[in-house]
């Protein structure tokens, strides 16, 4: 609990002594060690809170690889890396999350995962890249199927989930969530045609 506290007020109020490349990665370490001390046997009795700190750490190294793609454009080797990184640790929130039934942390991950997707879309400057990007953003939009499933069935109390208030314009709530889900289904289909 506190590397993740620690790591989290170090992402989000960078020391300004350090340049933006040494903050994030005392951050990227920080949230590391943090990783290492969430123990996910299924066994152990507080395996739900590890479960979910394990998602939220995840989901911030899958943001701070994300972010800094924009920053390195022109050395292709560590963008890819960055971008690589970024899916893998969406990924792993995203399983996590899904897991833990937290639907608005779930498919704000996704919707996080298909921004980068869809980015990756827009500046690509081959025609067969921008499908396949398009292609694999369709994919995350239709990954979200099992999530969908367990709202219908019930078995997660939608007026949990929607309760949470909007603020400053961001997603934060679930009804917010799918109508984005929708809009870019809509958006990826046209990009395909």
């Amino acid at each position: 609990t506190a590397l993740f506290t620690m790591a989290t007020i170090l992402h989000d109020h960078p020391n300004p002594a350090l340049s933006r490349l040494e903050a994030e990665k005392e951050v990227t370490e920080t949230l590391h060690q943090a990783l290492k001390y969430c123990d996910l046997d299924e066994n152990n009795p507080k395996y739900p809170l590890y479960q979910f700190r394990a998602a939220l750490i995840h989901y911030r190294l899958g943001s701070l690889n994300h972010s800094s793609i924009w920053n390195l454009s022109n050395d292709s080797t560590n963008r890819k890396g960055a971008i690589h990184l970024s899916k893998l640790h969406y990924q792993k929130a995203t399983t996590l999350f899904l897991a833990s039934m937290d639907a608005v942390n779930y498919f704000t991950v996704h919707m996080q995962r298909f921004a980068l997707i869809e980015y990756l879309a827009e500046s690509s400057s081959t025609p067969q890249v921008k499908l396949t990007n398009y292609q694999e953003c369709l994919d995350i939009l239709c990954n979200v199927k099992p999530m969908l499933q367990l709202l219908i069935d019930k078995k997660i109390d939608l007026e949990e989930c929607c309760n949470v208030e909007e603020n400053d314009g961001s997603f934060k709530s679930l009804k917010s969530l799918i109508a984005l889900l929708q809009n870019r289904i809509q958006c990826t289909l046209r990009q395909l045609t």
